[in-house]
């Protein structure tokens, strides 16, 4: 499980072809958004809050003490959007807030509404917006899964916080394999939402949800030739679009680090400040394995990797561990904890993490004796049978 999860609320569905269609050009198209709240008690008054993605429009927070507001602007291709509210209330003196609540969707051209239940996270209803219709329709295909993913997620991190103060005892060692066994159910889980993302994208080439969840997919997956002829699958209105745009540009720019393409050079200093270049790991298979003292997937996998060392070494295969921790003792302690006893460095700034588009850890990626990348996010069977094929 990567450390840096995304959660996201899909609100999408399996329409009609032909009422997916959507042509977005360049010119400014009016949208109105008209809010209501029921169940606002008297003296109760909403405050929302609008935290817009992937654009310049910024609209200010709004108050309202009769439960109706009212939003208009301009834009040119839909806005996906975080509207939060809390509710309010002075009863007698006595003031109190609610917990924000949010809600995740499409701003739209034309005419949508949206209605709000009190102080209750769900939506009422939402009319006008075929974005939303869609959403809204998938994520309720979706929602077991979504459920499944959640409460993994859950155990993970309940599993992750009992470890504290339990360094190099039994009860660590049973603890991480139930955190293994978690781990494989939740990239089981993942693998099977996108599967029904990627579904959905090759159903509907006319749909602008379908170029968001690509953008989605890719931010998630990273298997830019995949996204590629994904891309290229939907109507050319979407792929001239700024985002379509965007998203080309930024799949292009990533195809230097694709397997069987040569890794990028790079050096980095080791503990002892020693810089180590990647050019000296050529004629050897090397995993270049990209961790954090903080990240406990990481923690696990290291001692994993500990136990097969000796095997993988006389496969021929040498460990090149980097740290992306920005506080060098946090990362020579884990080093000492862990007891690593492959070649470890680490990127304070992040230039190399950057360089090979790391978002989240752990990350890895085998090369070949050539400098070739053979493989991409692997475990150590995966890594292990590559081996033994070349061999």
């Amino acid at each position: 499980m990567k450390i840096l999860i995304f959660i996201r609320i899909l609100f999408v569905s399996f329409s009609a072809l032909l009422l997916s269609t959507i042509l977005y050009g360049q010119e400014k198209s009016q949208f109105t958004l008209n809010g209501s709240f029921l169940n606002l008690r008297k003296g109760d008054c909403a405050i929302i809050h609008f935290n817009l993605y992937d654009t310049d429009l910024r609209l200010d927070s709004i108050v309202t003490a009769d439960g109706n507001f009212k939003v208009q602007g301009e834009l040119t291709e839909p806005i996906w959007a975080d509207i939060s509210y809390v509710i309010t209330s002075n009863k007698d003196g006595v003031f109190k807030r609610t917990q924000p609540i949010r809600y995740y969707g499409f701003i739209d051209k034309g005419n949508t509404e949206l209605t709000f239940i009190g102080d209750s996270k769900q939506v009422a209803h939402i009319k006008g917006s075929l974005l939303n219709d869609e959403k809204k329709e998938l994520d309720d295909k979706m929602q077991p899964l979504t459920d499944s993913l959640m409460y993994t997620m859950s155990r993970y991190f309940s599993l992750s916080d009992s470890l504290r103060d339990l360094a190099n005892t039994e009860e660590e060692s049973i603890i991480l394999k139930k955190l293994s066994r978690v781990n494989e159910e939740h990239e089981e889980l993942t693998v099977r939402r996108y599967q029904s993302e990627h579904r959905f994208i090759l159903d509907h080439p006319h749909s602008y949800y379908s170029l968001w969840l690509l953008a989605q997919y890719f931010r998630k997956e990273q298997n830019v030739p995949q996204a590629l002829k994904l891309l290229s699958s939907l109507s050319s209105d979407l792929q001239t679009t700024v985002k379509g745009r965007n998203l080309k540009r930024d799949l292009q720019e990533r195809m230097h680090i694709q397997v069987g393409n040569i890794a990028p050079e790079f050096s980095l200093p080791d503990k002892e400040g020693r810089k180590v270049a990647l050019s000296e790991y050529q004629g050897r298979y090397v995993l270049i394995d990209f961790w954090a003292s903080w990240c406990v997937p990481c923690r696990a996998e290291n001692k994993k990797i500990l136990e097969h060392y000796s095997g993988l070494q006389a496969k021929n295969l040498s460990i090149l561990g980097i740290s992306i921790d920005t506080n060098r003792d946090h990362w020579v302690n884990a080093l000492k904890q862990d007891q690593l006893v492959w070649d470890n460095v680490i990127d304070l700034d992040g230039a190399i993490s950057k360089l090979y588009f790391v978002s989240s850890v752990p990350t890895n990626f085998l090369l070949n004796k050539k400098g070739e990348i053979v493989g991409r996010n692997l475990d150590l069977e995966h890594i292990e049978e590559i081996l033994s094929r070349e061999m």
